[in-house]
């Protein structure tokens, strides 16, 4: 996986540079947020992982674009661990992903915070039976965090549910089918 860094007029600035350092499996889905110093996190989604169908990955960047850590954003967590999105905060990053829970098939929201603060992953959104939630995305502006992603309702339509401030512990705020 490569990046590369651009002006505001679009220009190229400086030269593509290699993210992460994985020569096995297939890398796919990359998100990226940038801090107000440069530093970058990317995330993505690795094939052939650890035996899982596929696996979420971090790699944060220096300023230069230089990788200065990876790493695998769940711990323990069962079968494919998919669709992750990553946002700058004050200090470090907050990552989201969707995946099962341990002894379950459904899909829910994990959380991981990264760089500053970096610790273990943790639920955003519980597992609701029969619930699937998937493609979370996220974003931060001002000190408030918003996380939003797609789920199935009990009759089967899809909903996109917003939690503002998706820290551990913290519950969904609200849905709108």
């Amino acid at each position: 996986m490569f990046g590369q860094y651009y002006t505001l007029d679009a220009s190229a600035l400086g030269l593509e540079f290699q993210v992460n350092e994985l020569e096995e499996g297939n890398q796919y889905r990359p998100d990226v947020a940038m801090a107000e110093d440069c530093s970058a996190a990317v995330v993505y989604e690795n094939s052939d992982l650890d035996e899982r169908v596929f696996g979420v990955l971090a790699t944060l960047l220096d300023p230069d674009g230089q990788a200065i850590g990876s790493v695998r954003l769940h711990e323990d967590l069962p079968g494919s661990q998919m669709h992750a999105a990553v946002a700058a905060l004050d200090s470090g990053f907050l990552a989201l992903w969707s995946g099962p829970e341990a002894d379950s098939v459904e899909s829910t929201i994990h959380g991981r915070l990264l760089g500053a603060g970096d610790g273990h992953d943790f639920l955003v959104a519980p597992l609701e039976s029969t619930i699937w939630r998937l493609r979370p995305d996220v974003a931060w502006q001002a000190g408030l965090t918003v996380a939003v992603w797609q789920q199935t309702s009990a009759s089967g339509r899809y909903q996109i549910v917003v939690a503002p401030d998706p820290a551990p512990g913290r519950q969904p705020v609200g849905a709108d089918e």
